[in-house]
């Protein structure tokens, strides 16, 4: 709102009477927030490099952020209050002017809220220039949630075109995280911006103008995840390097069914585009 744009700077964090800082933000909190239209989530960390944050945040807004029936959830893990301000602040203070939703959270979701939040979202929305797996991305794929993300570092191994849009990439130059020289010793993916901003487009077309395809996605996206990382595919790959290393391998039990939650995850039925 207007009224957000104008806040002034203050400060961010009190120490209660003995107990741990607070987070006081400069916006009205909410205990519960009702999710609608197409919804993108993003779950990181503000204070990982990796995780490229402000060209996700740039990216959407620039790409979507004209548009009323788009929510754009972004789960922050961390408990400073500086770093929850800086992505807020980085929200409002970009000149960006957007009638879309976005929805930051900052608490700590318990199993059955992060349940709902992947049962409201349609696309799971990533810009890292690293990952050294990236489990969020996982589960919405397991949960026939797309992706839109880019296929570099671990994610190659189980990210493409069959399981949602892919961001391009290129390699540059970067430090090891925990290298105190910060030496350029290796590389992360660089971002093709516009490649962030077209896909994030092509996304949304699919979801509000053609359902059977994005259905069609999620059901791959799912089925590609539970042949990569489910039990039994898993269970076949440990065994076969056990058996490189030590021998003939003792019997694998039959892989179990997914926990019931996941089951029931289907792609999300979403409502008639309302007119912009």
């Amino acid at each position: 709102s207007e009224s957000l744009r104008k806040l002034k700077t203050r400060r961010v964090a009190s120490r209660a009477r003995g107990g741990r800082p607070q987070i006081r933000l400069p916006y009205q909190s909410q205990p519960q927030v009702e999710l609608s239209g197409v919804v993108y989530t993003s779950i990181f960390n503000p204070d990982d490099g990796r995780k490229n944050w402000p060209d996700l945040i740039n990216g959407f807004l620039l790409s979507l952020g004209h548009q009323e029936d788009v929510t754009l959830v972004l789960k922050l893990i961390t408990s400073r209050a500086a770093s929850v301000d800086n992505v807020i602040r980085h929200i409002f203070n970009r000149g960006i002017e957007f009638r879309c939703k976005v929805v930051v959270l900052c608490d700590f979701l318990s199993e059955e809220q992060l349940l709902a939040l992947t049962q409201a979202t349609t696309f799971y929305l990533q810009a890292s220039r690293a990952e050294g797996n990236c489990l969020p991305l996982m589960n919405h794929l397991a949960a026939a949630r797309p992706g839109v993300s880019p296929a570099h570092s671990s994610m190659s191994d189980y990210f493409g075109a069959n399981s949602g849009f892919v961001v391009d990439s290129h390699p540059e130059p970067a430090a090891w995280p925990h290298e105190k020289r910060q030496r350029l010793l290796t590389t992360w993916g660089r971002i093709v911006w516009t490649s962030l901003r077209d896909q994030i487009c092509a996304s949304f077309d699919m979801a509000t103008n053609d359902y059977a395809a994005y259905r069609s996605l999620g059901q791959s996206s799912r089925r590609h995840m539970q042949q990569w990382a489910g039990r039994e595919a898993v269970a076949t790959r440990l065994e076969a390097a056990l058996h490189d290393l030590l021998g003939p391998a003792l019997p694998v039990a039959a892989g179990a069914e997914a926990p019931p939650e996941h089951r029931e995850l289907e792609p999300r039925e979403l409502p008639a585009r309302r007119a912009a």
